[in-house]
């Protein structure tokens, strides 16, 4: 089985058809590796060496309903993130980060506090990595079945 992976839905689709013959629990478990490789891309692009932002990278999967077809692993920012020392944080500003901000201005005195540029890292970890989970995942399904 071979997949070039243009569109994230051909993906999805391709899986579905799959999903015949596989159940969800099972087919979640053979896309969790992949996705574990993404989050580790995303790690390492992430514009931090430490802190709540990298380490609230999470990989989770989902059986979906019972009437739905398939099963979904995802890579997310979790809300809150507790360290080893017991450090809580709140990568709330993840998303800033990866797509900047407009200017901002202060209220009162209307000065300008800056912007900040997008740091588009989610993106370009997925983009570097698309092909080689994709695969990976095949792989994963074929010796499953």
């Amino acid at each position: 089985m071979e997949l070039d992976v243009e569109n994230i839905g051909n993906l999805q689709r391709d899986l579905s058809a799959i999903y015949g013959k596989l159940n969800k629990r099972d087919l979640a478990k053979l896309m969790k590796p992949g996705a574990n490789v993404f989050r580790q891309a995303v790690r390492s692009r992430a514009p931090v060496r430490k802190g709540a932002l990298r380490s609230a990278i999470r990989v989770r999967t989902a059986r979906g309903k019972k009437d739905a077809p398939g099963a979904a692993v995802d890579v997310y920012f979790a809300k809150t993130y507790t360290s080893k020392k017991g450090v809580k944080g709140k990568p709330y500003y993840a998303l800033f980060v990866h797509n900047g901000t407009p200017e901002r201005f202060r209220k009162k005195s209307k000065s300008s506090t800056g912007k900040m540029r997008p740091n588009p890292f989610v993106y370009d970890a997925f983009e570097a990595e698309v092909q080689r989970v994709a695969d990976m995942v095949l792989d994963n399904i074929e010796r499953a079945l």
